[in-house]
């Protein structure tokens, strides 16, 4: 909650990086969906460790700005809804956020101290797929041709910090906390919203 402040008094309104103008109640809302989120987050497993207190701060704080201060490129201000519009450079660094979820993914599987554990990761991430590909699969077989899929990095960041629960190593913890940056900037600049529109182009 403290982030989501954070980055609205500095990165939306000092620094006046693309952010929706919300009502109070909005702001509420939005707040409740974080702690509701981190509540996950930190159940899940260790978060914060002695020792390593601060670089975590830092990482959230800086995937938090970076994230906010990427998307100020003037190639990625408006958000591209499928893939026969990626375009370079915005091409570049779609392939770079896909190859670092793979990388992560892997590092995940790698780290597993059981087949449990190992089960578990490959669960989470076959039901983020199922979660994605439903959504435009329902909108398929009800006839609407006219819908975008898209998927917001919020929710992305969120699932994929899932794959490092219950581990209290130092890349783990910190991969964590960089997710959980992206995550409340998305929430912060953005809200949550629905990954499917009606074609019309959306900002992230």
């Amino acid at each position: 909650m403290l982030g989501y402040i954070i980055f609205r008094l500095l990165g939306c309104n000092t620094l006046h990086w693309q952010c929706l103008d919300k009502p109070f109640q909005s702001h509420w809302d939005d707040i409740t969906q974080l702690a509701a989120i981190g509540g996950v987050v930190f159940a899940s497993g260790p978060t914060i460790i002695t020792g390593i207190i601060v670089p975590s701060l830092l990482s959230f704080i800086g995937a938090m700005f970076t994230f906010g201060a990427l998307g100020e490129s003037p190639f990625l201000l408006v958000s591209l809804n499928s893939a026969a519009t990626w375009q370079p450079p915005a091409l570049y660094v779609y392939i770079v956020a896909i190859l670092l979820v793979i990388l992560m993914i892997s590092y995940s599987l790698w780290a597993s101290t059981s087949r449990y554990d190992t089960a578990v990761t490959v669960c989470i991430m076959t039901g983020m797929i199922v979660l994605y590909s439903s959504a435009a699969g329902v909108a398929y077989a009800a006839g609407l041709t006219n819908v975008s899929f898209h998927p917001h990095h919020f929710m992305i960041a969120w699932h994929l910090s899932l794959l490092f629960r219950n581990r209290s190593d130092a890349p783990s913890i910190l991969i964590r906390w960089i997710l959980l940056g992206v995550c409340v900037q998305g929430i912060a600049a953005y809200s949550p919203a629905s990954i499917l529109s009606d074609g019309q182009s959306c900002t992230n």
